[in-house]
This record gives C-alpha cells, structure tokens and sequence, in this order.
C-alpha cells in the first residue's frame, strides 16, 4: 500500500446568523441561549478557511471528522455543513459521524441528514431513512480499515451523553473480528475511555463498548466531544481526541487543531497535532 495520510478533526460547531427563535423553542433553547451569551464568541469559522488552505497544499487521502458539524441541529446548520463538506473533499474521500450537538432533537431525515448521505454510507448496505440505519460504517483502504460508530442521541440540556446501543455493538464485534490481521481505526463522538469527560457528558454504555473494543481488539480509536486534545497509548491501541476545530483560545490543549497520521505498508508511523 505505501504511505497512506489520514486527517482527523471534530467540533465545528457551524451556526446559522438567522436563526430564530420560532426554530429554538424546543429543547434546542437553553443550548441557543448558551451560543448567543457565551460560545459563539469562542468559535472563529475563520479556522475553516486556514484549515481548507492546508489541505489543499498537502491534500489527505482521506478525512475523518467525528461529529458536532452543526451547533443546534437545524436544517439551516445541516446544509451549511454539507457546503464545507464538499469543500473538503467528495464523500469517497471523506468520513463523518454525527455528535451529540448535531441529534439535538431528530427532525425529519430529508431536512437534516439526508444533506450528509453520501458521507455517512459504508460500502455495505442496506442504508435506510434512519440515523441508526447508517452505522457502523465502514470503509477499507488497502490494508487500513476505516469504522465509524455513531454515539448520537437527543438531549435536553445540560446534559451531552451518548450512546451506542446494544445492535450497533454487535455489527462492531462482527466488523472487528473479520478484519483481524488490519490495521483497524475506529471513529465516534463520545470519548470511549472513562474520565474524559463528566458523567452529563459521557458515553451511557461506556463499560460495554470499552469492554468490546478490549475483548475484539482495535489499533487506533479516534474521537472528539471533549474539546480538547487528548492522547493515549494501551500495547494495543492509540487513542486520539481532537479539540474543537473552531476554537480560538491561549490554551494550546483547547486551541482549533486537527492531526495528520501517516501510514506506511498498514502501520501508524508517524501523528502530528497541526494547531490553526
């Protein structure tokens, strides 16, 4: 296979100026209201530009953004998203799973993820009009094999808890043991290692998905949500969180960033933090 370079980033949190508040009136207000007093002023979608710039300067062969693409979850928000998907790269090339921030509350699929289809499908079938229906999905390059997991489930506020559930769990198992022998890289929202993040935050079956990846083996997890960078190393598997991309701050843990991994004949040789 030769080298292969994967980027890996998450959390645009993208928002639309005319929202309004007609749209927010649900479960999505508190969370609305939190945008227009505090969060906005800490995301800068100027990052997305710099970050389109270096792409094109050394183009990946593939993208994977694990989740939160949209801030509240309105149609608005899904189809601006779908714009800087395209920008990034066509959907052969670039992978995605939905966060927490991106369920706020399920809408109909044609207003809402319909917009991210080609992005969200694995080479196997069948795919339905339902979010679950979609994953895990997976995709293979050479000796690499790509699985994302979708940790997305409606939330009222304050809490940001996942879930990946009992049937999506077992599609996992099956896709890890008959890929044995790859090099296997899992991809999800929701940190799968405990003390990430707090308990309002975290996975809700967190011990039996950890428990999978330990029992079926995987050698690298990467994953967002946490809004900081994250690394860890077991003998067996690399774990990677990615801080929100659109963050502007001094922190350099909490700064917008992405990764750059380099493969070489189906091994991770090299990973490097890339701060905006």
């Amino acid at each position: 296979m030769g080298l292969f370079s994967l980027v890996h980033f998450s959390d645009l949190h993208l928002s639309c100026a005319e929202t309004s508040w007609r749209e927010v009136l649900d479960r999505r207000f508190i969370g609305y209201v939190r945008w227009r007093l505090l969060r906005r002023r800490k995301h800068d979608y100027r990052l997305l530009d710099l970050l389109t710039q270096e792409l094109r300067k050394e183009p990946p062969e593939h993208i994977i953004i694990t989740g939160d693409l949209t801030h509240l979850g309105l149609p608005a928000e899904f189809k601006l998203a779908r714009r800087w998907l395209e920008r990034f790269g066509p959907p052969e090339h670039v992978s995605v799973v939905p966060g927490n921030h991106d369920a706020y509350r399920l809408g109909a699929w044609e207003e809402t993820f319909a917009h991210w289809g080609p992005y969200l499908k694995g080479e196997e079938g069948p795919w339905g009009s339902a979010l679950e229906d979609h994953f895990p999905l997976l995709r293979r390059r050479g000796e690499i094999v790509l699985i994302g997991v979708s940790t997305a489930c409606p939330n009222f506020p304050p809490w940001a808890v996942g879930r990946v559930g009992r049937a999506q769990r077992e599609r996992l198992k099956q896709m890890l043991r008959a890929h044995r022998g790859s090099f296997r890289v899992v991809f999800l929202h929701h940190p799968p290692l405990p003390g990430v993040v707090s308990k309002r935050k975290a996975l809700l079956d967190l011990s039996s998905f950890f428990s999978l990846l330990l029992e079926e083996g995987c050698e690298l997890v990467l994953f967002g949500h946490s809004h900081r960078t994250y690394m860890f190393s077991t003998s067996q598997t690399t774990f990677l969180g990615a801080p929100a991309l659109t963050c502007r701050s001094a922190d350099p843990q909490r700064r917008g960033a992405y990764f750059r991994l380099i493969f070489q004949n189906g091994t991770l040789r090299d990973v490097e933090k890339r701060l905006l």
